[in-house]
């Protein structure tokens, strides 16, 4: 099967700068290398190390084409100069579409952005939902939906939202759980990643080590979490908060400098990571913190934290416990900040008196389930 991939523009692929669906096409495409079922072109915003990255890997059935964006802040002046609302990564999508349009593909998969569909009238269009984005109150709903050949969401919480547009799409509507590639990861590699990162953040062998793993955001809810934190009464606590303002970029924000505020000597933070190196650093928590104050789509963080064996606190929002163990893990209720910063301070003391090696071993087990080659299958399972 021929297929073309369209990516939202904002980031790069291979993902030299980070994001969690741009990883999720590497290791689409990575797999695919493996077992060639499909013939494969990923349309991606420029970025010259990413093109240079794709010279040396050497792919055989994958094709990437690139293409220029106008620079984001000439697109600022003039929303600003035109009082225009003009998104970011318009004139990229524009440009994919006209060059889409003159190619002949056996289906043409849309990552995330459902109103690239109705551009696209003459192909097999599958909308990839990653976030909570299509759903009845967006313009033409209704319009975009019949025009979809079929859709892939990331859980069932957002397969939910997008059949509340119709209930008869219900059978085109199909839920494909999100993977990681952490396939190689042993005891020893573990064990060996843990001393490392705790020696390079001078945290000792028996401190014990929340961690928040993501975008530092508003929706994210770091700002909870490191506050729920001040608030327990736990030996040799510490909490690392891993992640950026934004996917590949050091830069700092209100937000950031309000988290900074009421961060003590026990709250690290690591800045941004490149996505090859997280592994590293999850190997060093004890217990994986996922406090989303948003209606998540998926809950992909919450496996990765699994896989290294920590114990994961989540707050119950979106699709988070469909990825979550939730017989051995903890899922926080919320109903409104305060409550929600009040019982998050339990769950992380309670996280600290049921953490042991049987609750470790079966989070890394069960976050096998969500492979690579699963996920890839079941996709191409949908496409034919």
């Amino acid at each position: 099967m021929k297929i073309a991939i369209v990516t939202s523009g904002l980031l790069p692929i291979p993902a030299t700068k980070g994001g969690a669906i741009e990883t999720l096409i590497d290791s689409f495409a990575k797999e695919n290398e493996k077992q060639n079922k499909l013939k494969i072109t990923i349309y991606s915003i420029y970025s010259k190390k990413s093109k240079e990255l794709v010279k040396q890997q050497k792919y055989k059935f994958c094709k990437y084409i690139y293409v220029s964006q106008i620079s984001s802040f000439c697109i600022r002046l003039v929303n600003k100069i035109l009082r225009k609302n003009i998104p970011i990564n318009k004139y990229y999508q524009k440009k994919v579409v006209n060059l889409i349009n003159g190619i002949d593909y056996d289906y043409v998969i849309v990552e995330n952005y459902p109103e690239l569909v109705l551009s696209l009238p003459n192909h097999k269009v599958i909308p990839y939902i990653h976030s909570d984005v299509f759903n009845k109150n967006i313009d033409n709903a209704n319009k975009i939906l019949s025009s979809c050949y079929k859709v892939i969401t990331v859980s069932n919480y957002i397969r939910n939202r997008v059949i509340e547009i119709d209930k008869n799409a219900e059978n085109k509507v199909f839920t494909v759980y999100n993977s990681i590639d952490f396939e190689n990861l042993n005891d020893n590699l573990i064990n060996n990643y843990r001393k490392s990162t705790r020696e390079k953040y001078n945290i000792k062998d028996n401190d014990f080590v929340y961690a928040f793993s993501g975008r530092l955001s508003k929706e994210k809810g770091p700002l909870e979490l490191i506050k729920a934190f001040n608030r327990i009464n736990v030996p040799n606590k510490k909490l690392l908060i891993i992640g950026g303002t934004w996917y590949g970029t050091k830069k700092r924000n209100d937000y950031f400098d309000e988290l900074k505020s009421i961060s003590d000597d026990f709250v690290i933070y690591t800045g941004y990571i490149k996505h090859s190196d997280i592994i590293k650093i999850l190997c060093a928590v004890d217990v994986g913190v996922v406090p989303s104050n948003c209606n998540e789509a998926a809950g992909l963080s919450v496996v990765e934290f699994m896989s290294v064996g920590s114990l994961v606190v989540a707050s119950n929002k979106g699709g988070i416990k469909e990825y979550l163990n939730i017989d051995d893990n903890i899922l926080v209720d919320y109903h409104h900040i305060e409550q929600f910063t009040n019982d998050l301070s339990f769950a992380l003391e309670k996280s600290y008196k049921i953490y042991n090696k049987k609750v470790k071993k079966k989070n890394r087990e069960y976050s096998k389930k969500f492979n690579v080659r699963e996920n890839y299958n079941q996709i191409v399972d949908i496409l034919k």
